[in-house]
This record gives C-alpha cells, structure tokens and sequence, in this order.
C-alpha cells in the first residue's frame, strides 16, 4: 500500500464510488439522501466531486446505502492505491470511467441471469 496516496483524499472518487454503491442498491437520489437525512442536490454534488463530504455526512450517506463507513474508504483506498504515481485528471478519470464499466458489466450479468 502506498502511504502517501492514502492520506489524499480525492473527492472526485469518493463520488463516483457512493454513486456506483448507490446504483449496485437500485436507490435514486431522493431515495438516498432522504434516507440519510441529507439535500437531493447535496448527495448530487457529493457525487460529481463538486463538495467534500465531512465524515458526518459521509456516514449518513453510507448509513442509508447499507454499507459500513470503512468499507467504503478500503474501497477508495483499493482504487487510489492502482493509481499512477502522479495523480493526473486523466488517471482520476480513467479510473472513475473502470468503476462505470464495472457497474454497468455486473448490471449487465444480473440481468443476463434473472431472464
């Protein structure tokens, strides 16, 4: 594990992660932040990397997608810890491009097997 990497927290992939546990839970955005108590248009830019989330906020938010608060940091740490050295816009990207194709691949074999 690269130490350093793990002490910068990058809100841009923070939101993309809470959006894909978000969308693996079949929950909207109303339904999600009604659930932790939060603004529809808070989670929204929460999950666009626009707004850190603090950790009370990110606890709500993990709360309400059934999912424990450090299961979704060793996720984050899981990511960043494949990024390169340098952490460009366009590693941050392409990694938040992977968790939309993984997504989208298990959706994809969910619904290939409940036919």
């Amino acid at each position: 594990m690269n130490e350093d990497r793990t002490s910068e927290y990058n809100p841009r992939l923070m939101g993309a992660l809470i959006r894909d546990v978000r969308a693996d839970a079949h929950m909207s955005q109303e339904e999600a932040s009604e659930r932790a108590g939060i603004a529809r248009t808070h989670l929204a830019m929460i999950e666009h990397g626009k707004k850190k989330a603090t950790v009370d906020t990110l606890w709500k938010i993990s709360s309400a997608l059934n999912i424990r608060l450090s299961t979704l940091f060793q996720k984050l740490e899981t990511i960043m810890d494949k990024l390169p050295d340098e952490d460009t816009d366009k590693a941050i990207d392409d990694a938040i491009q992977k968790i939309k194709h993984d997504r989208h691949e298990m959706e994809r074999k969910r619904n290939r097997f409940s036919r």
